[in-house]
């Protein structure tokens, strides 16, 4: 390294420095555009998820207020409350008719039932179905204590048909006939989950790969976007319960930025969940362009260094000459400087010193000559 040091020229020198600063300064200027490029999307799009949960959260309280209304509604008609008193007979077709009503009104309908005692009625077909004890008890203690107000349980299998391999979302309101607290029967309303499919706002994104769902208060899953693993849904509601409501998260070798809201309507909790590597998707490419442009940029000013240090070592190449040519006796050797720039003036400091030299040593050899003839 020694050897080295002393074997590089001064130009090879100066190219080898400035290469290295640019090298670094190329390197750093674009990881730093790069950083800034990344988190400056990341950070807008995580205020975005932050509105587009909190707009799904309102959309679905309007949509369950509406629901309400029309289950308060239902609840208090005369024609139900008759239907109630007449029970078991069949409906009439007055009722059937409103009946009918109700299930267009509703939407995306499973079913709506009527609960009497420990019987599940169905008005549409005139069926019934013995319910358990533990499901008689369960609707008749609900409806009392949330009396007049609509509950909202949320993802259910759906009644009578527990065998069917899907799910309902399913709410109930106690029907009175009389001014008491206990219900005399209960209204239960089971909605299919794509009645939610529209809330998602599915079609408002600007990136890949973003779940959105819907879980009800006991972490099931009312309705999504599209499946994720169930790890990846077990960690985020765990992380939620913990009191976070954005936080990143890392399942299956992928990074995720999770944002979810709580909604104290329902008791549901709606989440958004952003893949981190699809916010910002261009990062390899961008990355390959510094490259390429770093290594362009590089070699152009290579180019250009090579040349201008010519301009430096080319002058320093011919004082370092003759100063040699100097040393070896050839005193009548001189520089033609060029500019007056600090290399033109060392050239003429040059010339200068090789004047004054040249005369000194002139007069010393007349002295000399001189002393000798006076001796002879």
């Amino acid at each position: 390294m020694h050897y080295l040091r002393y074997r590089i020229n001064f130009r090879f020198k100066i190219i080898i420095i400035f290469l290295v600063f640019l090298l670094i300064s190329s390197f750093s200027v674009g990881f730093y555009s790069f950083y800034h490029a990344r988190e400056t999307v990341r950070q807008s799009q995580r205020e975005s998820m932050a509105e587009l949960v909190n707009l799904i959260t309102m959309n679905i309280d309007i949509r369950i207020s509406s629901l309400n209304r029309q289950m308060t509604q239902g609840a208090t008609s005369l024609l139900v409350k008759n239907y109630v008193r007449d029970l078991p007979m069949q409906a009439n077709e007055s009722f059937r008719e409103y009946y009918e009503a109700m299930l267009q009104a509703f939407g995306y309908v499973h079913a709506i039932y009527i609960i009497q005692g420990d019987r599940l009625y169905e008005p549409s077909n005139d069926t019934t179905q013995q319910l358990t004890a533990e499901q008689a008890k369960a609707f008749i203690e609900g409806a009392t204590k949330y009396g007049e107000s609509v509950h909202w349980e949320g993802a259910l299998d759906p009644l009578g048909s527990e065998d069917l391999p899907i799910h309902v979302v399913r709410a109930y309101r106690g029907i009175f006939l009389e001014d008491n607290r206990v219900p005399d029967a209960v209204l239960v309303l089971e909605l299919e989950p794509r009645e939610f499919d529209g809330i998602l706002l599915s079609n408002v994104t600007a990136f890949p790969r973003q779940y959105r769902m819907i879980v009800d208060r006991d972490n099931r899953l009312i309705d999504a976007n599209k499946r994720m693993v169930d790890s990846l849904f077990n960690e985020i509601i765990a992380r939620f319960d913990e009191g976070e409501q954005s936080f990143d998260i890392n399942a299956d070798g992928n990074n995720y930025y999770v944002q979810g809201q709580y909604d104290g309507l329902t008791g549901w909790r709606t989440f958004s969940i952003q893949d981190v590597a699809s916010i910002f998707p261009s990062g390899t490419a961008l990355i390959q362009t510094i490259l390429v442009f770093t290594a362009i940029s590089i070699t152009l000013s290579s180019i250009v260094v090579i040349f201008t240090s010519l301009t430096i070592t080319r002058p320093i190449k011919r004082l370092s000459d003759a100063m040699n040519d100097f040393r070896l006796g050839f005193f009548d050797t001189r520089l033609n400087p060029k500019g007056s720039d600090e290399m033109g003036q060392l050239m003429k400091s040059f010339n200068f010193m090789a004047d004054e030299i040249d005369r000194l040593i002139k007069e010393v050899y007349i002295v000399e000559m001189a002393h000798q003839q006076a001796e002879i």
